[in-house]
């Protein structure tokens, strides 16, 4: 990334041509008792106003009065302030215009004394232009342009189509009975050459920058390619809301707010945090947070796609026990031995959400997948996938695979593969993806990927995120970054795995790993796939073996956020 301009603050400091004192005049001007704590007074003449402004209260106050707005001034110093678009323009432009000198002069006008006059003149200058600087870059950070990239000639990532990324930036969203909602910036880029093509959604105001907490929870993009749906963050109010907007023109489709049945809004401690697109995007399935989810209570509000109208709820059981497991390493396959499954009594465990509480739905669109995590005495135990029916909700398999899933992640291929996959991935230490068959038989163990990463001993607890990328169906990209509690153990780590071979492809560590990644499909083959690496896009070979160059970089230093898929356009 080329580095921004940084232009370095300056003030001037009040100066005096005065170097000594026939006799002090009380009240003393204010040009002096600035040059005194300016350390610009000969030494005999600088004791003798400090001196007096020790005795005289007029002059005292005078005195701590002019100092707080000089001392502010110079703790600027030399600190580098980043650059706003626009800012040295506007400065110029309005200097240039005299308003501000004007309005000094008026303010000095009125005031009678010469040294007076001069001192305060000064004063006043610099800090108006201090207020003014502060002010339009206050102004500035909360108006942000569109984004756009500040790369050119950058590489085909494929013949056409649309990358589709999140920004930090933020848009106000209007729904029609007045409310207003914060929705992230969505770009839509040219593959062919970088540039950025449309910037959504449509907004009639500017995009402002975001707090963490002010980001959508939920992001996803429609199969079909002609919809982006957000949820968005709870607001002071506990209130959330599932917004739609076109994929091409940004225009607002519907904004429905999160609530059950007769309900202004959800219950206290759940909120919304998940996404699942049916196939054909005729419903959108919003997967809820529940501080205890095998309690029953709704886990999915199901809403039509044609207009934001809550169509169902969703609530499916979760048993603990005689829950199935994957078969030992080495036993008899489970198809032709289906008594020799082993079983899980988890009662008396507790039981919580895992994968980030993600839903998976199923090629077919009749089933949902999603993660639970059973510990004991605040030890992880297990991690539960379990599948339920899209239509009622009910659940009808489960599988617990022992191991700590407390940084995990779920990830099922697309309609388009050939053969349908779930996977799961563990993070370190012993990292592992399991791949699973989603079918109505599953979920069922078909496969285990070892991946290794940063071991550990066991009373070491690591913290951080993994992301799981399908391609295919044939090959699957994870990323971790994740450190331990004392900072000593870590690993940033990037795989391109094969799904049928169970085998590792490519690994790639530390300052070449990456935050994320995206499949570029284009017909029925790969494209170079797209990494996200501290807020850029690169471009990679698929097999990781060459060379990754940057692809998109937002102009204003903005971060990318998240790759959330690629459309035709």
């Amino acid at each position: 990334m080329s580095e921004s301009f940084q232009p370095s603050a300056r003030f001037h400091r009040v100066t005096t041509r005065r170097r000594h004192l026939r006799a002090l005049q009380c009240p003393l001007e204010p040009e002096l008792l600035v040059a005194e704590f300016a350390g610009e007074l000969p030494p005999e003449v600088a004791v003798a106003v400090r001196e007096h402004i020790a005795v005289c209260e007029t002059c005292g106050a005078r005195s701590k009065a002019l100092r707080t707005p000089y001392q502010v001034l110079a703790s600027l110093g030399n600190e580098p302030v980043s650059h706003v678009p626009d800012l040295r323009d506007s400065v110029r432009a309005r200097l240039g215009r005299g308003r501000a000198l004007r309005r000094v002069r008026r303010i000095a006008s009125t005031m009678g004394r010469g040294g007076v006059l001069s001192a305060l003149s000064v004063i006043a200058a610099v800090v108006l232009v201090g207020f003014l600087i502060f002010g339009i870059f206050s102004a500035s950070a909360q108006n942000l342009a569109p984004s756009s990239n500040q790369f050119n000639g950058v590489p085909a990532a494929a013949a056409h189509g649309l990358l589709l990324a999140e920004t930090d930036k933020l848009a106000t969203v209007t729904a029609s009975d007045g409310s207003q909602w914060q929705v992230a910036e969505v770009i839509a880029v040219n593959e062919q050459n970088g540039s950025v093509v449309h910037s959504l959604p449509s907004s009639h105001g500017l995009l402002h920058p975001s707090h963490p907490d002010q980001l959508p929870l939920a992001i996803g993009v429609a199969p079909d390619g002609h919809t982006i749906y957000e949820v968005t963050a709870p607001n002071a109010q506990h209130q959330q809301a599932l917004i739609a907007f076109d994929a091409s023109s940004g225009n607002i489709r519907f904004v429905s707010r999160l609530a059950l049945p007769g309900k202004s809004a959800l219950p206290e401690g759940e909120y919304g945090d998940a996404l699942a697109i049916a196939p054909g995007s005729s419903l959108i399935y919003v997967g809820l947070y529940l501080p205890q989810p095998a309690a029953g209570n709704a886990r999915v509000l199901v809403f039509n796609a044609g207009d934001g109208s809550l169509a169902s709820t969703l609530a499916p059981g979760f048993q603990t026990t005689n829950i199935p497991e994957p078969p030992p390493p080495g036993s008899l396959p489970v198809s032709v031995f289906p008594k020799s499954i082993p079983h899980l009594n988890a009662a008396g465990m507790d039981v919580t959400l895992g994968a980030n509480g993600n839903l998976m739905i199923s090629p077919d669109g009749q089933w949902l997948f999603d993660e639970e995590l059973l510990s004991q005495n605040g030890t992880f135990q297990y991690g539960v996938v379990r599948r339920f029916s899209t239509q009622t909700g009910g659940t009808a398999q489960e599988l617990a695979i022992s191991g700590d899933f407390h940084i995990s992640q779920l990830a099922i291929t697309s309609a388009q593969a050939k053969q349908p996959q779930l996977y799961l991935f563990k993070s370190s230490p012993d990292a592992i993806v399991y791949v699973l068959d989603p079918s109505e038989k599953g979920p069922t163990q078909t496969g285990i990927i070892a991946l290794g990463g940063p071991a550990a001993p066991p009373d070491i607890v690591f913290s951080g995120s993994v992301t799981l990328a399908p391609a295919d169906g044939t090959y699957l990209f994870a990323t971790q970054a994740v450190s331990a509690e004392n900072g000593a153990i870590g690993g940033h780590d990037l795989w391109l795995l094969d799904t049928q071979g169970m085998t590792i492809e490519a690994h790639l560590l530390d300052n070449d790993a990456a935050d994320g990644a995206l499949a570029n499909p284009e017909k029925n083959y790969t494209a170079a796939p797209f990494l996200l690496r501290d807020g850029e896009v690169l471009l990679a070979p698929d097999s990781l073996d060459g060379t990754i160059v940057p692809w998109l970089s937002l102009s204003d230093g903005h971060p990318i956020i998240a790759l959330l898929g690629v459309v035709q356009g």
